[in-house]
Protein backbone atom coordinates (compact mmCIF):
# COMPACT_ATOMS: atom_id res chain seq x y z
CA UNK A 1 0.00 0.00 0.00
CA UNK A 2 2.77 2.28 0.82
CA UNK A 3 4.43 1.74 -2.31
CA UNK A 4 1.34 2.65 -4.36
CA UNK A 5 0.79 5.71 -2.18
CA UNK A 6 4.85 6.48 -3.56
CA UNK A 7 4.25 6.07 -6.86
CA UNK A 8 1.11 8.10 -7.29
CA UNK A 9 2.43 11.07 -5.25
CA UNK A 10 5.08 10.79 -7.60
CA UNK A 11 2.71 10.94 -10.69
CA UNK A 12 4.57 7.95 -11.80
CA UNK A 13 1.89 5.75 -11.53
CA UNK A 14 -0.09 3.64 -14.42
CA UNK A 15 -4.10 2.99 -15.00
CA UNK A 16 -3.40 -0.74 -15.53
CA UNK A 17 -1.64 -0.73 -12.03
CA UNK A 18 -4.42 1.31 -10.54
CA UNK A 19 -6.52 -1.21 -11.59
CA UNK A 20 -5.23 -4.22 -10.82
CA UNK A 21 -4.54 -2.92 -7.18
CA UNK A 22 -8.30 -1.65 -7.17
CA UNK A 23 -9.54 -5.00 -7.74
CA UNK A 24 -7.81 -6.75 -4.67
CA UNK A 25 -8.06 -3.74 -2.48
CA UNK A 26 -11.20 -2.22 -0.93
CA UNK A 27 -11.76 1.33 -2.57
CA UNK A 28 -12.23 3.21 0.52
CA UNK A 29 -8.76 1.59 1.53
CA UNK A 30 -7.08 3.06 -1.21
CA UNK A 31 -8.67 6.29 -1.10
CA UNK A 32 -7.71 6.54 2.84
CA UNK A 33 -4.26 6.11 1.49
CA UNK A 34 -3.48 7.71 -1.47
CA UNK A 35 -3.12 11.77 -0.56
CA UNK A 36 -5.88 14.35 -2.44
CA UNK A 37 -4.90 15.56 -5.88
CA UNK A 38 -4.34 11.69 -6.43
CA UNK A 39 -8.51 11.03 -5.34
CA UNK A 40 -9.21 13.21 -8.30
CA UNK A 41 -7.31 10.84 -10.88
CA UNK A 42 -8.61 7.81 -9.57
CA UNK A 43 -12.39 9.17 -9.78
CA UNK A 44 -12.13 10.45 -13.07
CA UNK A 45 -10.92 7.18 -14.30
CA UNK A 46 -13.72 4.86 -16.11
CA UNK A 47 -14.77 1.91 -17.32
CA UNK A 48 -14.02 3.04 -20.66
CA UNK A 49 -10.22 3.70 -19.39
CA UNK A 50 -10.02 -0.05 -18.40
CA UNK A 51 -11.05 -1.24 -21.40
CA UNK A 52 -8.43 0.47 -23.09
CA UNK A 53 -5.97 -0.92 -20.63
CA UNK A 54 -7.48 -4.22 -21.20
CA UNK A 55 -7.65 -4.36 -24.92
CA UNK A 56 -4.34 -3.21 -25.67
CA UNK A 57 -2.30 -5.03 -28.49
CA UNK A 58 -0.89 -8.24 -27.80
CA UNK A 59 3.04 -7.86 -28.99
CA UNK A 60 4.03 -10.99 -31.38
CA UNK A 61 7.02 -10.89 -32.28
CA UNK A 62 9.38 -13.30 -31.56
CA UNK A 63 12.02 -13.07 -28.59
CA UNK A 64 14.99 -14.26 -30.36
CA UNK A 65 16.07 -11.87 -32.87
CA UNK A 66 17.56 -14.67 -35.69
CA UNK A 67 15.41 -16.01 -38.63
CA UNK A 68 13.41 -19.20 -37.95
CA UNK A 69 15.84 -21.73 -38.61
CA UNK A 70 13.83 -25.14 -40.79
CA UNK A 71 16.68 -27.06 -39.96
CA UNK A 72 16.27 -25.89 -36.05
CA UNK A 73 12.65 -26.95 -36.12
CA UNK A 74 12.95 -30.28 -37.37
CA UNK A 75 16.32 -30.98 -35.33
CA UNK A 76 13.82 -33.13 -32.55
CA UNK A 77 12.55 -35.36 -35.60
CA UNK A 78 15.87 -35.35 -37.12
CA UNK A 79 17.32 -36.91 -33.55
CA UNK A 80 14.43 -39.35 -33.29
CA UNK A 81 15.02 -40.92 -36.82
CA UNK A 82 18.60 -41.37 -35.94
CA UNK A 83 18.84 -42.53 -32.48
CA UNK A 84 20.37 -45.61 -31.44
CA UNK A 85 18.92 -49.01 -30.99
CA UNK A 86 18.77 -50.59 -27.82
CA UNK A 87 21.43 -52.80 -28.83
CA UNK A 88 23.85 -50.63 -29.29
CA UNK A 89 23.13 -48.53 -26.35
CA UNK A 90 23.83 -51.90 -24.39
CA UNK A 91 26.94 -51.95 -25.64
CA UNK A 92 27.86 -48.52 -24.48
CA UNK A 93 27.00 -49.11 -20.74
CA UNK A 94 24.34 -46.71 -21.08
CA UNK A 95 21.23 -49.33 -20.90
CA UNK A 96 21.59 -51.99 -18.46
CA UNK A 97 21.72 -55.63 -20.42
CA UNK A 98 18.68 -56.80 -18.21
CA UNK A 99 15.39 -57.98 -19.32
CA UNK A 100 14.17 -57.92 -16.20
CA UNK A 101 11.72 -54.72 -15.27
CA UNK A 102 12.78 -51.54 -13.99
CA UNK A 103 11.13 -51.67 -11.07
CA UNK A 104 13.57 -54.96 -9.91
CA UNK A 105 16.60 -54.07 -11.96
CA UNK A 106 18.13 -52.71 -9.00
CA UNK A 107 17.61 -55.65 -6.68
CA UNK A 108 18.64 -57.62 -9.64
CA UNK A 109 21.73 -55.63 -9.85
CA UNK A 110 22.14 -55.55 -5.93
CA UNK A 111 21.90 -59.08 -6.02
CA UNK A 112 24.45 -60.02 -8.71
CA UNK A 113 27.34 -58.10 -6.77
CA UNK A 114 26.11 -60.08 -3.64
CA UNK A 115 26.72 -63.37 -5.93
CA UNK A 116 30.16 -61.84 -7.11
CA UNK A 117 31.25 -60.94 -3.35
CA UNK A 118 30.44 -64.56 -2.20
CA UNK A 119 32.30 -66.47 -5.27
CA UNK A 120 35.72 -64.19 -4.77
CA UNK A 121 35.31 -64.61 -1.07
CA UNK A 122 34.63 -68.96 -1.68
CA UNK A 123 38.24 -68.73 -3.55
CA UNK A 124 39.88 -66.62 -1.40
CA UNK A 125 39.12 -69.40 1.06
CA UNK A 126 40.59 -71.68 -0.69
CA UNK A 127 44.04 -70.50 -2.03
CA UNK A 128 47.08 -71.94 -1.25
CA UNK A 129 49.36 -70.93 1.93
CA UNK A 130 52.50 -69.00 0.92
CA UNK A 131 54.35 -72.00 2.40
CA UNK A 132 52.78 -74.43 -0.18
CA UNK A 133 53.40 -71.99 -3.33
CA UNK A 134 57.26 -71.62 -2.37
CA UNK A 135 57.44 -75.07 -2.28
CA UNK A 136 55.85 -75.19 -6.02
CA UNK A 137 57.96 -72.76 -6.74
CA UNK A 138 55.18 -70.51 -7.91
CA UNK A 139 56.67 -67.84 -5.53
CA UNK A 140 60.43 -66.83 -4.79
CA UNK A 141 60.05 -64.75 -1.28
CA UNK A 142 57.07 -65.04 1.09
CA UNK A 143 55.10 -62.41 0.99
CA UNK A 144 54.18 -62.26 4.83
CA UNK A 145 56.28 -59.43 7.16
CA UNK A 146 58.65 -60.45 9.62
CA UNK A 147 56.20 -60.16 12.62
CA UNK A 148 53.42 -62.21 10.79
CA UNK A 149 56.47 -64.99 10.32
CA UNK A 150 57.60 -64.55 13.52
CA UNK A 151 54.14 -65.17 15.08
CA UNK A 152 53.13 -68.38 13.03
CA UNK A 153 56.69 -69.96 14.48
CA UNK A 154 55.75 -69.33 17.77
CA UNK A 155 52.19 -70.92 17.32
CA UNK A 156 53.84 -73.85 15.77
CA UNK A 157 56.19 -74.14 18.29
CA UNK A 158 53.45 -73.95 20.50
CA UNK A 159 51.18 -76.60 18.67
CA UNK A 160 54.68 -79.13 18.98
CA UNK A 161 55.17 -78.46 22.68
CA UNK A 162 51.44 -79.09 23.47
CA UNK A 163 51.30 -82.41 21.27
CA UNK A 164 54.61 -84.13 22.01
CA UNK A 165 53.86 -83.57 26.35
Amino acid sequence: MLLLKRVIQKQLWFPALVLLWLHHCPTQLLLDQIGQTSKRNLIKMTDQDANVVSQAPVDETPISPSRPNPARKNSLEHHLAHRPDRQELINKNILPASTAAPAIQAQQKELEKHMRADSLNEKIAHRPAPETMLEKHIIHEDPRSPEDKYAEAIEDEYAKREGGA
